[in-house]
């Protein structure tokens, strides 16, 4: 993969020396205390791994606990279509900053201070761009993804941009990090985005959570049975949680259970109701077809979202309700 570099930046040593002292104006990195400030708006705080700027404050923000994300990693094709991109699933939080107070920072300082960060804990960098470097007018990679509403903030497409992509290979999960900003008649804003990549299988579920949700509850939700969005056939990367129910029902063939569908209130009652019952009996249908399971103590029930495990309020809220649940008789 093509790496972009931050090319024509002319960088000379006393600038050097400036970006290093502005580099500390960057609260602690990895394992940091969540910074607050006074005019952050209420609820919300920087992520755990990475912090602001000094002075800058919190003005939007959002957590999604799974979802999808498309990672640019090129330049866009025009104002409405991403260029080369990387398609992550995992938990995504998305914060918007801004600043007031004076003197104000320049695009290069802040972006400059990130880049020296980054390096310094030996983030590898996916791709990177300042300025023209991110296409001219509508082409321009940070306009793209705010015309897409990608971002928080529509107002990020216009002025000047930046942007990085970085990755962190931890032990057990990879976490990527997109940097998005603008400079916009001297005023510097930014969005930082945070994606920890993960299987949507309620960490790593294995026969064990499955015996032990049955035994204390009853019942076991299964987040890693996939669905594309208003259809009831089950997706490719649904398959290792669809081999894992076979197995355990296989070893626990004199049992009856419910197979249930659940979905958020985004939708028809009626519609999420019909859906919620296709989709529990196309994942009875896959079992007999695929692993030849007897399916005769299975029955397939769709409630919709009348059921939900917390409320439908966000999207975090929304991502736990859609769910298939395997309920003892």
């Amino acid at each position: 993969m093509k790496l972009y570099g931050t090319r024509g930046l002319r960088t000379t040593a006393r600038n050097l020396a400036f970006f290093t002292i502005m580099s500390a104006c960057l609260a602690a990195f990895f394992g940091s205390t969540q910074a607050i400030a006074k005019d952050d708006k209420p609820g919300t705080s920087d992520h755990p791994i990475i912090t602001r700027f000094e002075g800058f404050s919190i003005d939007a923000y959002s957590v999604t606990d799974f979802d999808r994300y498309q990672l640019p990693l090129g330049p866009s094709v025009d104002n409405k279509t991403l260029g080369e991109t990387l398609t992550l699933e995992g938990k995504i939080t998305r914060i918007y900053y801004q600043y007031f107070p004076n003197p104000k920072p320049s695009l290069l300082q802040v972006f400059k201070s990130y880049e020296q960060l980054f390096a310094e804990k030996a983030l590898e960098t996916l791709f990177s761009c300042y300025a023209q470097e991110c296409g001219k007018g509508p082409q321009d990679l940070v306009t793209t993804v705010a015309r897409r509403k990608d971002l928080l903030n529509e107002f990020m497409q216009f002025g000047t941009h930046a942007y990085k992509a970085v990755k962190l290979s931890q032990e057990d999960q990879d976490v990527y990090i997109a940097l998005y900003l603008k400079d916009e008649r001297g005023r510097v804003a930014y969005e930082i985005h945070v994606i920890e990549v993960q299987s949507m299988r309620s960490g790593n579920l294995s026969m064990s959570d499955i015996q032990q949700g049955i035994e204390k509850d009853g019942k076991l939700a299964f987040y890693g049975l996939y669905f594309d969005t208003g259809k009831s056939s089950l997706k490719d990367s649904a398959k290792d949680e669809l081999r894992l129910l076979a197995d355990y029902l296989k070893n626990n063939a004199q049992q009856q259970y419910f197979i249930v569908g659940h979905t958020d209130n985004v939708g028809a009652y009626k519609t999420n109701l019909t859906l919620s019952q296709a989709r529990a009996r196309s994942i009875i249908n896959a079992l007999e077809s695929q692993y030849g399971l007897n399916v005769a103590n299975l029955q397939a029930v769709g409630i919709g979202p009348v059921s939900p495990v917390v409320a439908n309020a966000s999207d975090s809220g929304k991502a736990k309700n859609r769910r298939v649940e395997l309920v003892l008789k």
